[in-house]
């Protein structure tokens, strides 16, 4: 990696660049519009840079996937190995208690590179399941499948299951034998199945998976965020492990909006500890264009401010209906 770190430092004037270079576009392979554009430009602002620090980033990703499409197993782990400035003793004393964990990652940083230098870490001592999505509906993640061949082969201690059917009963079935899966939860399939939750000054748009995986296992969440570090380095960053509330604790007594608020609520939870470490460097997100397109804020509503909010939301004719004839026969 020696002459890559070289390219990236001997390229590290691209981050002064304040305005668009369609020419380092092109070079870069990146195809940007004009709402790209602005949409990047709120990102930087936000974390007190320009945009060709958005350039850079994209050269380091770039020179990575390269990398690892190159070399064999044995490589990759020394490669990763090198960059790795990871402190994982909340990862070693979360693996303390014997039961089910996820970790829940973004798409953020080095991501792949933290997550097979995690499951690299419990290797012979938990299994480990990567779950993600299929590579028949989802491109470029037939990168994790050739990982995967590489690093571990038939190893009986890492395995990868995609976002289907299938998948989702193995994980299921691995939770609750006390495995380690590790999760994305910033990605989703339908829209239509998501809730909003505020996230680095946008709604996001997020499935209540990760939270439903540990309630019906009684496993806890360990958050993780991957950080991209000067010269080719990345320190994973993880949270305070999550305990959602477990099926067997909320008994049937719990109503399923009850159960779906609590996922919810734990959701939220992981999302805002994600949003405390990446709102400085979310030119890192993969999904950061498409975040910052959007021009609605997640609403903020002040304590003194209730009584009127609520007084509006009772009068709106659409919830005021007369059930006085409820049920009515002729």
């Amino acid at each position: 990696m020696r002459l890559h770190k070289l390219l990236v430092r001997a390229t590290g004037a691209l981050r002064r660049l304040a305005r668009r270079s369609v020419a380092i576009e092109k070079w870069l392979g990146l195809e940007l519009g004009d709402q790209d554009i602005r949409a990047l430009q709120v990102a930087c602002d936000r974390g007190g840079v320009r945009l060709g620090a958005y350039y850079h980033w994209y050269l380091q990703k770039l020179v990575v996937a390269n990398r690892l499409r190159q070399l064999d197993g044995p490589a990759v782990q020394r490669m990763i190995a090198s960059m790795d400035e990871t402190d994982y003793g909340p990862l070693d004393e979360a693996c303390r208690a014997q039961r089910g964990l996820l970790i829940a990652i973004p798409h953020h940083g080095h991501y792949i590179l933290s997550i097979i230098a995690v499951a690299e870490r419990l290797r012979g001592k938990r299994e480990v399941f990567v779950f993600y999505g299929d590579p028949a509906t989802h491109v470029g993640n037939d990168l994790f499948d050739q990982l995967h061949g590489h690093v571990w082969g038939d190893s009986p201690w890492v395995h990868v299951i995609h976002d289907n059917r299938a998948g989702l009963v193995r994980a299921l079935r691995a939770l609750q034998k006390g495995a380690v899966v590790v999760i994305m939860p910033d990605v989703l399939k339908d829209e239509h199945d998501t809730l909003v939750v505020p996230f680095c000054g946008r709604q996001l748009n997020v499935l209540l998976g990760t939270a439903a995986l540990a309630r019906k296992t009684s496993s806890a969440i360990l958050p993780l965020v991957a950080l991209a570090q000067p010269g080719l380095g990345f320190v994973g960053k993880f949270g305070t492990l999550l305990q959602s509330p477990a099926d067997r604790e909320q008994g049937e007594s719990q109503s399923a909006e009850t159960i779906i608020h609590n996922d919810y609520r734990t959701t939220l939870a992981l999302f805002h500890q994600f949003e405390t470490v990446m709102d400085p460097c979310m030119i890192h997100w993969q999904y950061v264009r498409g975040h910052y397109a959007r021009t609605a804020a997640f609403p903020d509503i002040p304590g003194d401010s209730l009584d009127d909010v609520t007084e509006l939301f009772f009068s709106d004719p659409r919830i005021k209906v007369d059930l006085s004839n409820a049920v009515r026969v002729e």
